[in-house]
């Protein structure tokens, strides 16, 4: 097959002459629906190794899958093997990025319509996407704004949101956003967004990149709105389990937002029909009492008290095995 061949063969083969010559062809097998999947993979893959295939997936995508929905995963594959491909010589353009990123958007509030295999594989795609324009978008911000480092979900106002082009607002913080403060999105929608933030961090972590992954790190801790926290069990616990990996990965993130962590974290291992919640709360609260040398001197006064109390509480009853051990680890974790 020549597309073999065509693994095989040095990135100078990808120039602008073979792409006028077999863009064409390699893009009508990898939406072909009579194909083999592996085939159709492959095309896709050698899509991405074209210089301007970032730039061409943003303009092919097709927000309201009027393509298909195969030839929009042909277009999200393509464009995330390009964003890889392209991240150490910052091919891809921060305004494709930017312009991928609102198709994207667009693209999974239909793919959460349905609930068919298909429509599932296409919600992977867009949260995959997702996660490589926010990605490659912080990388930009973070290098011009190096000494700026979120620490706290800040509101960002509509002149900021037009100067997001020229770095104003990353990507990471819109997507922050969205989480937070946005009506007009479905839970369904905004837990993708969170996945979309965790698979940043788990591609950070696979590829070893841990001082990058930390200044990511730092920059996702969230204040979890009292509405959510008592409204929306399972946007709750996507939340809890952000600050988790945010806590987890940077220390100093744990310390310097120690006391609102441990409050919220405590008012979740107290949710009694959410045992999700009672889960990522105990994780959440174990990395920080693990972080933190001492107690914070502003923490509420009697909150050790009743954080004690339903650890106790949790370690002797709780249903689920898992989280009355996490309780009873972190019971002798304050004792001591």
């Amino acid at each position: 097959r020549p597309e073999l061949i065509l693994k095989v063969m040095p990135d100078e083969m990808f120039c602008d002459d073979t792409e006028k010559i077999i863009w064409n062809l390699i893009y009508d097998r990898a939406t072909c629906d009579v194909e083999f999947d592996p085939v159709r993979r492959l095309a896709a893959e050698l899509l991405g190794r074209f210089p301007s295939c970032s730039s061409k997936m943003s303009r092919l995508i097709s927000r309201d899958l009027s393509d298909g929905i195969r030839a929009v995963r042909v277009q999200l594959y393509a464009f995330c093997n390009a964003c890889m491909i392209g991240e150490k010589r910052m091919m891809v353009k921060r305004d494709v990025l930017v312009s991928m990123y609102d198709s994207v958007l667009e693209i999974l509030k239909l793919a959460l319509c349905k609930h068919d295999d298909e429509y599932r594989k296409l919600q992977r795609g867009c949260i995959d996407t997702l996660a490589c324009c926010v990605r490659i978008h912080f990388l930009y911000h973070d290098e011009e704004h190096d000494s700026a480092v979120t620490m706290k979900i800040e509101e960002i106002s509509e002149e900021e949101e037009d100067e997001d082009e020229k770095g104003g607002v990353s990507l990471l913080n819109r997507s922050l956003q969205l989480l937070l403060k946005s009506d007009e999105y479905n839970t369904p929608f905004r837990i993708c967004v969170a996945n979309a933030i965790l698979t940043i961090q788990k591609m950070l972590l696979d590829s070893s990149k841990k001082k990058e992954l930390e200044r990511l790190a730092r920059s996702c801790v969230v204040d979890i709105p009292r509405d959510i926290a008592e409204q929306n069990a399972s946007l709750f616990g996507a939340l809890l389990r952000l600050n988790f990996f945010a806590c987890y990965h940077s220390k100093s993130a744990a310390r310097t937002n120690a006391t609102r962590l441990l409050i919220v974290s405590t008012i979740s291992i107290q949710a009694s029909t959410a045992p999700q919640v009672r889960l990522e709360g105990l994780k959440l609260l174990g990395v920080l009492l693990s972080s933190l040398e001492t107690m914070p001197s502003d923490l509420p006064d009697g909150l050790l008290g009743k954080m004690t109390a339903s650890l106790r509480s949790l370690a002797n009853m709780d249903p689920d095995r898992t989280c009355r051990k996490l309780a009873e680890n972190l019971v002798g974790l304050i004792q001591h």
